[in-house]
């Protein structure tokens, strides 16, 4: 992820590390919190232990704290990861 990111960006990859091998997961998902509401990515699975995601337009559609949690399934689990925040800037910040 570049350094800081910005209001209207497209295009950002956002890596999650998960730390252990998911690749046998059905569903891999990155939930997503900020103060205009929740929504849901949907990651793909990246070198066996990374969620993926390129933001598309309106991901980034207001400035704060965005709060993403992973989600993913398995055959008999299913469950949360661990909680990472990103900050989202307005232009000229």
């Amino acid at each position: 992820m570049p350094g800081k990111m910005y209001v209207g960006d497209v295009g950002t990859v956002i890596l999650i590390d998960m730390q252990e091998d998911i690749s046998a997961a059905t569903i891999h998902t990155i939930k997503v919190r900020k103060d205009g509401g929740d929504s849901v990515w949907a990651a793909s699975i990246y070198n066996s232990n990374y969620l993926r995601y390129i933001v598309v337009a309106d991901d980034f559609n207001e400035a704060g704290t965005y709060y993403l949690q992973p989600y993913l399934e398995f055959t008999g689990w299913q469950g949360l990861g661990e909680t990472i925040t990103i900050e989202i800037y307005d232009s000229y910040k």
